[in-house]
Parts: C-alpha cells; sequence; structure tokens
C-alpha cells in the first residue's frame, strides 16, 4: 500500500498511522478460503461443490432455529433440482414444437398454423410463469423445493407427450385445429353446454 493511513484501536484508545509505504501479509490459506464454496452463492458452485453445500445447510438447517440457514438450504436444494428439471422441460419443449410444426395439407384451412403459433406461446409463456412462481415458493420453503421445481417440467412433459403420440393424426389439420374437433366431440363438453344454455 501507498501513502495512506491506518486506523487501529477502539475508542478511548484509537491510534491512527500515516505511511509511504506499507507491507500487508495475507495468509495463502485466507486467499483459498475466498474462491472456497463458502463464499460462492448456489448457482456459481459446480454439482459436486453444491451436494457438499446441502449438505452441510441440511446439518445445519436440522440444528439451527436460524431462518438464514433454512433459507441457504432451500436455496441449495432449489439449484440443484433446476439443474436437472431444465434440460428435461428443453426436451419436452423439442417435443411439443414438433407437434406444433407439423404443417396442414393443402387446401386445409390456414388458420392452424397460426393457431399452433400462437398456442406454443402461451403455453411456453405460462410454463415461464409456472416456474417462477414455484422457485420462488421453493426458495421460501413455502413448498418443497424439489416438488417446487419438478411441477412445471412434469405438466409441460405431460402435455408435450399428449400431442406428440397423436402426431401421425394431424395429417389434414394442425394440431390446435384437431384439439379443438376432439373437444367439440367430447360427450361430456356437449352435455355441460346443453345444461348452461337451458
Amino acid at each position: 500500500l501507498f501513502e495512506g493511513t491506518s486506523h487501529e484501536g477502539t475508542t478511548g484508545n484509537f491510534v491512527i498511522t500515516e505511511f509511504n509505504i506499507n507491507s500487508v501479509n495475507i495468509d495463502a490459506d485466507e486467499i483459498s478460503d475466498v474462491n472456497s464454496r463458502n463464499f460462492k452463492k448456489p448457482r456459481e458452485m459446480n454439482l459436486l461443490e453444491l451436494s457438499e453445500a446441502i449438505t452441510i445447510a441440511k446439518t445445519q438447517f436440522n440444528n439451527s432455529k436460524d431462518k438464514k440457514d433454512k433459507k441457504e438450504y432451500y436455496r441449495t436444494l432449489v439449484e440443484i433440482n433446476r439443474r436437472f428439471s431444465l434440460p428435461i422441460s428443453c426436451l419436452a419443449i423439442t417435443l411439443l414444437s414438433m407437434s406444433l410444426g407439423v404443417v396442414p395439407a393443402r387446401g386445409s384451412k390456414g388458420w392452424g398454423i397460426t393457431a399452433n403459433i400462437i398456442f406454443g406461446i402461451g403455453v411456453l409463456a405460462i410454463y415461464y410463469l409456472i416456474f417462477a412462481l414455484t422457485v420462488g415458493l421453493g426458495d421460501s420453503g413455502a413448498l418443497y423445493p424439489p416438488v417446487a421445481i419438478w411441477i412445471p417440467t412434469i405438466l409441460l412433459a405431460s402435455l408435450s407427450y399428449y400431442f406428440f403420440k397423436d402426431l401421425d393424426k394431424y395429417d389434414d389439420s394442425s394440431l390446435v385445429q384437431s384439439l379443438l374437433v376432439r373437444i367439440s366431440k367430447n360427450k361430456l363438453i356437449n352435455r355441460l353446454i346443453k345444461q348452461e344454455v337451458k
């Protein structure tokens, strides 16, 4: 350090030292501690560090009533589950995109493609809203983190599978058109509509 002052001591016994050059010795262990997982946020950790952090946080969670320890435990659980659920949701989005990408045969109504695009954007928007909500619930501990993180992924994967398994049936119409036809042919929905009309 060059040309500065050092302030040391407590109230009543305070010393101010001016210096031109001052050398400060830093222990190598202190430097390595700065780079250790204790100073990293869960998002900055690799999987090994996260699993170690979860073990430590779980012990602190069980032995402490401090809210900070509980939040740390929930955050690490949210992060490790997020890293596994997001790749699966990407696969689910791919399957859904393939279903929505089916182009109706020539001569069929042209609004099907537009409906597919709007439907796809709507599904993704709802997925990300639910994901943001469940991450918040998981971080706060209002919902158990693994359950919170996997809810939107399971919903999206289920929807994607539902549409993808019938992909060969969309020869003459788009996915949304086929879905609307199915809904209109559903006996339960027709009964409900008739009751509402009466």
